[in-house]
């Protein structure tokens, strides 16, 4: 048999031992003439222009380009390749199947029906026809590809390159698939709904398929079958709304779903099924940044051994929301050393709970051979549409860190959230959110199995709280811990009780609700910060250890004693710097309950105006600790041991003692100290109980237990700000300081004045400041021993304000220059100094002004271009201030 091949079509005329292959130089342009025209005709086309009779080639073939215009009908009488076709120039063109046989069109780049064109096949002979297509298909006038069942045309979308749909015209089409080379990286990219919503099969074997359009496609709406997302296939929907298996219970996740701004809908609402990831080839990939998934049923993997990737940046996620439901995992992933997760954000809903109760989970990570990484997103249990009354649980990981942690419902759901099966795993949240009406049990959802778990919360759900509790928390004989780096809240409407509680933290926990603690509380690093309403009780079955330097409660703490014994309490208490614990050892008379309540005041106990015995000579001027007492009438007894450190002036300890408010006067209640500089000193057993107890100096000591100051403040003059302060007992006091500042943190000397050595009389001290800053000036003291050491007291702050004009421009500066307005007279020398945020010079400059003038012109700044400075004018009279924010980019 010999054959001819020209232009990919067999003819019959073939010359003898030879294969004739016949081929362009070049791509033809090719234009219809005649009507109808068929395809593989010399006549039907022109290489000229339209209707014209020149035909340099034969017909358009695989390098070719064809043009079908208006009132032109080309039929598909052959298969063939070409590089693209247009048809129609706006009003009609037809290009047509014919049903003499079944054939195969082949485009490898673009397709394009103008407005009025058509590209169809309208016969009933039972004949099926395929369109290959590597390119765009635009559609502004009628695709038609479905006659009947049995008399349609088949699409695929090949080759390596990408593809667009789009088009305002009309589809009726039958099989549509996608079949890109090189896996996934080319795309399908869907920006035409009316294309999908006359699919009847979508197939999706290789490739990119995205849905960019904002209309609704259920995927093969009429089929019976599961749909799958191959391997090696990607579906994105960042718009409009996608359904898959609308008909059956599963989507089959092996390749990757992306839902990244639209809306995805998996299965029937009855939710039975679900995603069902397998791995066949490479590990399934869901990932959602914004949008919304809704899984009627699970996500999960029955036969669980296949691996799992999911990615969670924004966006929702509402699991097992059906009617009927599923007795699966919920959310679940193998805990496989490929299986990967990672949420930065994002919510995840689970509706309601799996149907098989304990057995199943409803929510678990791949934690202990896969990889977990969590910085931000919530999982959320249960909604307004949870039935009432639905425990979930969930899987504990000791080993990482999971998402925020929200249980919900409809109001008074008593919906309640527990832990797996048996569970004895230890597990750490960024934070938990307990609804109203709902309840967190650390207990497991069946047996009491792990009832002393620890719960961690390492950050907060909203920058803030870690904690929030509107609901019932029960912690069993639990420990909740709050670590991490991020400062804390215990906020809601409840006031919690803890068994254990730990503060583990670099940062903070701010109460903002009170709390209770039935067992133990560890103060390891960090402070909880308190106040009289939203406090910290231990209670009577309770104690706590007494902190650390850097881990204290700062504010008031609350102990119930109900014991007639002698019980032994610790309060690991301190204010603002200062750790200063309090061991109190009481004896009731009864077992009624009574509470006591300490805290640390920074404020002078010599201040207070109780007189001293003849065995003090001195209290402290630096704080004191008020104990208070509530309850029962049943006080006998107490000693009390007081920890002091360096800034409490302990320099003699044998002559330190333990002093006692009673009023009018301070008692010595004995003692001796440990040490020098820190250390602790317990009083001698004493049998009245009031409130205010402090260090004493014994006579004859030499503890100066340091300067009693009686106020510091300053009073704006005409021209100038008075400073005055008074001392009622000074020891080894050189000098005092007053110390000048724009902003409250960078503090600079302005005056210096002798204090008073050693003294116990009142003091009157006053300075004067004669240029004081324009604007907002912070002041403080500080006092320097002969030794050199010293103390700062509390700033004050006052506002001086002048009438004359003082700005800068350009302000934010980003010139070559930059003017500083002010008023000044003949003769003036203006001192300019900048410092920047930290209160380094940057700047310094002094300008002799002749002539009187209103502004003065900086050319020669040489101070780094970014940041936020302050620029400092004195003309001799007054000192102005003004913020600079420096936004040049470089200098010349």
């Amino acid at each position: 048999m010999f054959m001819c091949l020209k232009k990919n079509v067999f003819r019959s005329t073939c010359l003898l031992l030879f294969l004739i292959i016949e081929t362009h130089a070049g791509a033809t342009i090719y234009y219809s003439r005649g009507a109808p025209g068929n395809w593989n005709a010399n006549a039907s086309w022109s290489t000229v222009t339209y209707g014209n009779a020149t035909n340099t080639g034969t017909y358009p073939g695989a390098s070719d380009t064809a043009l079908i215009g208006n009132g032109y009908t080309i039929m598909v009488t052959s298969s063939f390749s070409v590089t693209s076709i247009t048809v129609g120039q706006g009003t009609s063109g037809i290009l047509q199947y014919s049903n003499a046989s079944t054939y195969t069109v082949t485009v490898t780049g673009d397709i394009t029906i103008n407005s009025g064109g058509k590209f169809w096949y309208n016969n009933n002979s039972s004949k099926t026809h395929t369109l290959n297509l590597g390119g765009n298909f635009t559609n502004n006038g009628t695709v038609s590809f479905y006659f009947d069942a049995n008399d349609r045309v088949n699409i695929t979308f090949n080759s390596s390159r990408n593809s667009i749909v789009s088009g305002s015209g009309t589809w009726t089409l039958n099989s549509v698939t996608l079949n890109k080379s090189t896996l996934t990286t080319y795309t399908l990219d869907v920006q035409s709904n009316a294309f999908e919503t006359a699919i009847v099969s979508l197939s999706t074997t290789q490739g990119t398929y995205i849905h960019n359009n904002s209309g609704t496609y259920s995927v093969n709406s009429a089929s019976a079958s599961n749909y799958t997302i191959s391997s090696s296939v990607i579906f994105k929907v960042p718009q409009g709304t996608v359904t898959f298996s609308p008909n059956t219970a599963t989507l089959n996740l092996q390749g990757s779903l992306y839902v990244n701004g639209g809306n995805v809908y998996v299965g029937t609402t009855a939710g039975t099924g679900g995603i069902l990831y397998n791995q066949s080839g490479s590990v399934p990939y869901l990932e959602i940044s914004s949008g919304t998934l809704t899984v009627y049923g699970a996500m999960t993997n029955n036969a669980g051994g296949d691996a799992f990737n999911f990615m969670m940046s924004g966006g929702n996620m509402l699991v097992h929301c059906g009617s009927t439901g599923t007795n699966q995992d919920l959310f679940f992933m193998n805990d496989k050393s490929s299986s990967i997760f990672t949420m930065t954000g994002g919510t995840i809903i689970i509706q309601n709970h799996n149907l098989s109760g304990g057995p199943n989970v409803d929510f678990g990570l791949c934690g202990t051979n896969g990889t977990v990484t969590i910085t931000g997103g919530t999982v959320q249990f249960g909604n307004s549409s949870t039935t009432n009354g639905t425990t979930f649980d969930f899987l504990p990981l000791a080993g990482v860190t999971q998402p925020n942690i929200k249980i919900s419902g409809a109001a008074s759901s008593g919906n309640k959230l527990m832990t797996t099966a048996s569970s004895s795993t230890d597990f750490k949240f960024l934070s938990l959110y307990i609804s109203a009406g709902t309840t967190f049990d650390i207990q497991s959802i069946s047996g009491s199995a792990g009832n002393s778990k620890k719960m961690t919360l390492t950050d907060t759900y909203d920058g803030t709280n870690a904690f929030y509790n509107d609901g019932t928390f029960v912690p069993q004989t639990g420990t909740v811990i709050f670590g991490g780096s991020s400062a804390q809240q215990i906020s809601g409407s409840t006031t919690t009780s803890f068994y254990d509680l730990t503060v583990n933290t670099s940062a903070s926990v701010v109460l903002n609700k009170p709390v209770i603690v039935t067992d133990y509380l560890s103060m390891q690093s960090g402070k909880l910060i308190s106040t009289t309403t939203n406090s910290i009780t231990s209670s009577s079955t309770a104690n706590a250890d007494l902190g650390t330097s850097s881990s204290y409660v700062d504010g008031p703490m609350y102990q119930d004693v109900a014991q007639s014994t002698a019980r032994t309490i610790n309060f690991p208490i301190g204010s603002g710097a200062a750790w200063r614990p309090l061991v109190f050892t009481p004896t009731h008379s009864s077992v009624s309950s009574a509470t006591y309540k300490a805290e640390v005041i920074n404020s002078s106990a010599a201040s207070l105006s109780y007189t001293l015995p003849a065995s003090l000579s001195r209290v402290s001027s630096v704080r004191y600790w008020n104990l208070t007492r509530s309850g029962a009438s049943n006080f006998s007894t107490a000693t009390l041991k007081i920890y002091y450190g360096t800034d409490d002036g302990v320099t003699d300890y044998t002559s330190l003692r333990v002093a006692q408010a009673i009023s009018p006067n301070w008692v010595d209640k004995g003692g001796t100290g440990s040490a020098n500089g820190s250390g602790s000193i317990t009083s001698g057993a004493f049998t009245t109980f009031s409130n205010i107890f402090t260090l004493g100096n014994s006579t004859g000591g030499a503890n100066p237990l340091p300067i009693t100051l009686l106020n510091f403040s300053a009073e704006k003059k005409d021209k100038s700000v008075l400073l005055t302060w008074s001392t009622v007992s000074e020891e080894n006091n050189d000098y005092f300081s007053i110390e000048r500042s724009a902003d409250g943190e960078h503090f600079f000397e302005i005056a210096r004045t002798h204090g008073s050595g050693n003294s116990s009389s009142l003091h009157l001290y006053s300075v004067v400041d004669n240029h004081p800053m324009i604007g907002i000036n912070f002041y403080r003291l500080r006092q320097t021993d002969v030794d050199g050491r010293f103390t700062f007291f509390e700033p004050v702050k006052i506002t001086y304000e002048n009438q004359q004009d003082f700005f800068l421009s350009p302000n934010p500066w980003h010139e070559d220059y930059l003017d500083v307005h002010i008023k000044l007279a003949a003769h003036t020398l203006l001192k300019i100094n900048i410092c920047d945020s930290n209160g380094t010079l940057v700047y310094k400059k002094e300008i002799l002004v002749e002539d009187k003038c209103d502004h003065v012109r900086l050319n020669d700044l040489n101070i780094p271009a970014k940041g936020l400075f302050i620029l400092y004018a004195d003309d001799g009279s007054n000192l102005y201030r003004s913020k600079l924010i420096g936004l040049k980019k470089q200098f010349d």
